[in-house]
C-alpha cells in the first residue's frame, strides 16, 4: 500500500514536472523511461499527454474530430509503408461503415492487439519506434505547429506537411483555375498555364500522369467487366457492380443504389 502511494505521488509529480516545461526540472526529450524502473514508469499515454497540451493547447487536444482525423492518417501511412493498397483502403473503409459502430474501449483493444501483430510480421519493436517517435515530436514542436496552423479548415486532411511528405495544396495545386482558359495554379499560387507549370514543376507532372493512368486502366477495368453483363442498375447488388467495386475500389452500379437507399 505504502509502495503504491509513493509511486502514485511520484508519477503524479513527473507527469507536472514535464508538463510544466519548468527548465532543468525535467528534460521531456528523454522521458523518465529512460532511467526509471520498469514498475515505477508513468504510461506511455500518460506522456503523450504533455506534449499535445504543450504543443496544441486544450481545445485541439481534446478536439475527438481532430483526433479521429490524425490516428486514421497515421494508421493509413502505416499500412500503406507496410504495402497496403488505396483499393484495399477504400473496401474496409465501406465494410467497416456499413456494420454497426462498436465500442470505443474494445476498439482500442482491437488497435493495440493487430498493431502489435502487424509489428510483430513486420519486425518492428512497436515500444522503441513510439519512445522514439515521442522524442522527436518534442524537437520539432514548431513545425508540428505550423502544420496545424496551415490545416484547411473544416477539412480532415493535414496542414503542410514536413519531410517529405505532400500537403494539402500540392496535393491539389495544378487544378483549373479557368477551364476555359486552362490557367492553373502552381506551388506558388501564381496562376500560369498548363505548359508553364509542367515545365516549372515536372514532379507535379509526372504525378498526375501517373494518376491519370491508374484511373484509365481503372475505367477500362470496368467497362471490361460491366460489357460481359449490361443491366439496369438495381437496390440489390449484383455480382457483376459488387466485383467492379472491388477492382476499382469505387461503389459502382447497383452497389451505389443500395448505398444510396440505405442512407
Amino acid at each position: 500500500m505504502l509502495l503504491a502511494m509513493v509511486h502514485n505521488d511520484q508519477v503524479a509529480r513527473l507527469e507536472r514536472g514535464m508538463a510544466s516545461g519548468v527548465p532543468g526540472m525535467f528534460n521531456v526529450r528523454f522521458p523518465v523511461t529512460h532511467w526509471a524502473p520498469m514498475n515505477m514508469r508513468p504510461s506511455f499515454q500518460s506522456r503523450v499527454k504533455p506534449w499535445l497540451l504543450r504543443c496544441f493547447g486544450e481545445e485541439i487536444t481534446y478536439n475527438i474530430q481532430e483526433r479521429n482525423h490524425r490516428f486514421l492518417e497515421e494508421a493509413l501511412e502505416r499500412v500503406q509503408a507496410s504495402g497496403c493498397t488505396a483499393s484495399e483502403a477504400h473496401q474496409l473503409v465501406d465494410y467497416v461503415f456499413n456494420r454497426p459502430v462498436g465500442d470505443k474501449t474494445q476498439e482500442t483493444g482491437g488497435v493495440m492487439v493487430t498493431l502489435a501483430a502487424l509489428s510483430i510480421a513486420d519486425g518492428v519493436d512497436m515500444h522503441q519506434a513510439a519512445e522514439a517517435e515521442l522524442q522527436r515530436i518534442w524537437e520539432n514542436i514548431d513545425k508540428i505547429r505550423a502544420k496545424q496552423a496551415a490545416k484547411p479548415k473544416h477539412s480532415p486532411l493535414p496542414g503542410l506537411a514536413s519531410e517529405g511528405r505532400q500537403s494539402a495544396d500540392e496535393i491539389s495545386k495544378g487544378y483549373p483555375i479557368n477551364s476555359t482558359a486552362r490557367q492553373f495554379q502552381d506551388s506558388d499560387g501564381n496562376v500560369v498555364p498548363l505548359l508553364t507549370l509542367i515545365k516549372r514543376e515536372p514532379e507535379w507532372a509526372d504525378s498526375r500522369i501517373r494518376k491519370l493512368e491508374a484511373d484509365i486502366n481503372e475505367l477500362l477495368t470496368a467497362m471490361d467487366i460491366y460489357s460481359k453483363d449490361p443491366h439496369i442498375f438495381g437496390t440489390r447488388p449484383c455480382g457483376t457492380c459488387n466485383r467492379i467495386t472491388q477492382e476499382t475500389g469505387r461503389r459502382f452500379g447497383c452497389v451505389q443504389r443500395q448505398r444510396t437507399k440505405q442512407t
